[in-house]
């Protein structure tokens, strides 16, 4: 007879969710419940999407951050969490060089000219800092497709010349 002893990183079954409340048996339930989750975003408003959600607006005028140093450029800007270029968290900062961007195999305007791509978001350069790539699509964007601004975004048809 075996007698197995469970590791101590196993959890019991007792704490694994039932396939019933699942509900994601077959392919029929993901896809619908994949709609009505796709669905319920559309109709979300765009505050609901923010960060600050739920947070209140002003600082706490009780937490001033009296002696609390600031994080080192260098730390702040090398910490990673994906393991891409190793298993360490200093290991992307040095293996980054070695991966080749140019030349980039990839065209955004032969994507939209077959079709691949029907829309794209302005960028906001003061949330994702825009890089030089991507500014160049959104020019070449801006200057042939008609644009929409959703919920303080600008939405570009590319599906519809200028």
């Amino acid at each position: 007879m075996l007698i197995r002893t469970p590791k101590n990183w196993e959890i019991p079954e007792s704490a694994v969710t039932p396939e019933d409340i699942y509900r994601l048996r077959n392919r029929r339930d993901f896809l619908k419940t994949l709609g009505l989750g796709a669905a319920g975003a559309l109709f979300l408003r765009s505050g609901a999407f923010g960060a600050t959600t739920g947070f209140p607006a002003a600082a706490n005028p009780d937490y001033t951050g009296a002696g609390l140093k600031v994080t080192p450029y260098p730390l702040i800007t090398s910490y990673n969490n994906f393991y891409e270029f190793g298993t360490d968290k200093g290991d992307p900062a040095k293996n980054a060089h070695t991966l080749r961007t140019r030349p980039w195999t990839v065209k955004f305007e032969g994507l939209v000219a077959k079709g691949e791509i029907h829309y794209y978001l302005g960028e906001n350069t003061e949330t994702f800092g825009g890089g030089t790539g991507s500014s160049a699509i959104t020019s070449w964007v801006a200057a042939h497709f008609k644009s929409e601004t959703v919920g303080g975004v600008t939405v570009y048809n590319l599906t519809e010349q200028k």
